[in-house]
């Protein structure tokens, strides 16, 4: 395939594995660069993961996913999340790959007053189409200011 633009949306999930996996994290995406720049022209741009869940939401979360609830919940407030986003950032400048920082996004909603646990559909960690818009809107002002 020869893609015109590659998006690299790493780090929601990644980060369950906790800091200790953050530098194979580090490994894997810029290594995605690398391969993405050596078999294409296509431009690259990163996105920084959306939040997850703060507290659990009984009413909210599907029964089955309930187990995992609460290891979802801790990397978001613990720090874990937030790591992983500044990990992409920091790949960013170093490798000269555009970003969409949709992690602060929802920070400045967050910090505003938002309850982003509402933006969440399944009450843990996939946004719903506000989630979805922002982050669009993201991209498309990172390609606008790329090109």
């Amino acid at each position: 395939h020869q893609p015109d633009l590659v998006l690299i949306a790493f780090g929601l999930n990644d980060s369950l594995g906790g800091l200790g996996k953050l530098a194979d994290f580090e490994t894997a995406i810029t290594q995605m660069i690398a391969g993405i720049h050596a078999q294409t022209k296509a431009g690259i741009i990163l996105l920084t993961p959306p939040f997850m869940a703060t507290r659990r939401s009984p009413a909210r979360i599907h029964p089955s996913h309930l187990d995992f609830a609460d290891t979802i919940i801790a990397a978001q407030t613990n720090g874990t999340l937030a790591a992983y986003a500044e990990k992409i950032r920091t790949i960013a400048r170093e490798t000269q790959t555009p970003f969409a920082d949709i992690h602060a996004a929802w920070t400045r909603l967050r910090e505003t007053g938002t309850d982003t646990d509402l933006w969440l559909t399944n009450g843990l960690n996939h946004p719903d189409a506000r989630g979805h818009r922002l982050a669009a809107n993201l991209i498309f002002q990172t390609l606008l200011a790329t090109t």
